[in-house]
């Protein structure tokens, strides 16, 4: 698949409107590309996100699927399809080129574990927010699920 110009993120469902603004900022911020985003549209050279209640799946799983037309994100809740973008991202060549090209692929995945965490103690040791907000961010490239922020440390 490749990301062309015309590439539009469409959302079938209104509630994934988050998780495709998640991902035309990414685009923008590492790519300098700029999808827009509709609720219409047909699939060809688009990347559509959209609700499908897949009894396997649970509310974090997916079903990512790139074609050389097209690239589906298919999920049972928003969670999924934010999982399902954080693999897309993960599939796109770091180095910045004219095109950005994906390959063909299917991927069905869900978490094997609910709890999918990471710690930081900010009490013992200081880190300035643009630290834990990269830190949040390598957590949802990881999809992890939970942010544990160790903030005080006193007794009582």
């Amino acid at each position: 698949f490749t990301v062309r110009p015309t590439t539009t993120i469409v959302v079938r469902h209104a509630s994934l409107l988050p998780q495709a603004q998640y991902l035309q900022q990414y685009l923008q911020r590492y790519y300098k590309r700029t999808l827009t985003i509709s609720n219409t549209g047909n699939e060809a050279n688009n990347i559509v996100l959209t609700i499908n209640k897949v009894r396997t799946h649970g509310t974090e799983g997916y079903e990512l699927a790139i074609t050389p037309n097209k690239v589906v994100v298919t999920a049972n809740a928003g969670a999924g399809i934010f999982y399902g973008i954080q693999s897309l991202i993960q599939l796109i060549p770091t180095a910045v080129t004219n095109n950005i090209i994906i390959p063909s692929l299917t991927v069905n995945d869900a978490p094997r574990f609910t709890y999918r965490g990471m710690h930081l103690d900010v009490s013992r040791h200081f880190y300035d927010v643009a630290f834990i907000k990269k830190y949040i961010d390598w957590l949802a490239l990881h999809k992890f699920n939970f942010f544990h922020w160790h903030l005080t440390d006193d007794q009582g």
